[in-house]
């Protein structure tokens, strides 16, 4: 959508190659062709030439002295958004301390609802700690890497990308059936209660100084001074606490943890119970 004082005029008569509806008003000049042009070439739209109205519902700027009307004030739209705008006129008695005429347009937009689809939580792959599940969870694989091995005769002789999929597709199923994932749980505010309290203290003060004088300026800044050195200090004991699930992630992002082909961390805990079901004592 363009809106503005284009300073040209497109004169009466309808140019649909051009975008120009029939209502527009006086004679077209030369910026009013370089208008033109510019809408056909970007398929667009000018919107207050397609509604018939009077005469003053059209021009948009009048010379000192009410000598002259014209109209060079336009909207402009995309033609597939056209059926969207229900009218599109001036209203000369709006005060609006100018020469130009207040131009409006109404829009009927019936926005879509996107459903985003939300990532599945991380596998819990703490109850391998307890021997019952860690128990359950091998047998579990290896009846299914063994069935997997029946139907493909033989996993040697198979190609290493289907293959790792394969594994990848058995360890995640019998993971999510086993021990299932865990729940989102809504980030905790880090910052404390102290830096509110001092961020109303400076609010208190900045209203102060407005009604009666500027005394507390200074003492404004040093209660500012005082909040973000707290907010770093809280922010740092926030990074603190989750020191060990920072560098994780950091490492994640940068490639350098031990993962096998960039997977996530938690299939490796996976890929070591396989290890031990097929006697593998290292990954590579």
């Amino acid at each position: 959508m363009i809106m503005g004082d284009i300073n040209a005029k497109i004169g009466v008569g309808a140019d649909k190659e051009h975008g120009i509806g029939k209502f527009g008003l006086g004679d077209r000049n030369e910026k009013g062709d370089r208008l033109a042009e510019f809408c056909c070439a970007n398929n667009l739209t000018i919107m207050n030439t397609c509604f018939d109205h009077h005469k003053r519902n059209l021009y948009t700027w009048k010379s000192p002295g009410d000598r002259y009307r014209n109209q060079i004030d336009y909207i402009i739209m995309k033609r597939r958004w056209k059926s969207s705008v229900m009218d599109a006129k001036t209203y000369p008695g709006a005060d609006c301390e100018t020469d130009h005429i207040l131009l409006a347009a109404k829009m009927r937009v019936k926005p879509t609802c996107t459903k985003m689809k939300r990532k599945p939580g991380k596998l819990n792959v703490k109850l391998l700690n307890d021997l019952t599940i860690e128990a359950k969870f091998e047998h579990s694989t290896e009846q299914r890497l063994r069935s997997e091995a029946t139907a493909r005769n033989s996993l040697c002789s198979t190609k290493p990308e289907p293959l790792w999929a394969t594994y990848k597709t058995i360890l995640t199923q019998t993971a999510e059936q086993t021990l299932g994932r865990i729940k989102r749980s809504p980030k905790k505010p880090w910052i404390s209660q102290e830096v509110l309290d001092l961020a109303e203290e400076k609010s208190r003060l900045r209203n102060k100084a407005t009604k009666s004088s500027n005394s507390d300026i200074p003492l404004q800044g040093i209660v500012r001074v005082e909040i973000q050195r707290n907010i770093r200090r809280d922010k740092a004991t926030c990074d603190c606490d989750a020191t060990g699930k920072s560098k994780a992630i950091s490492k994640l992002k940068t490639g350098k943890s031990h993962t096998l082909d960039g997977q996530p961390a938690e299939l490796l805990s996976l890929l070591y119970i396989v290890g031990k079901l097929f006697g593998i004592t290292r990954l590579e």
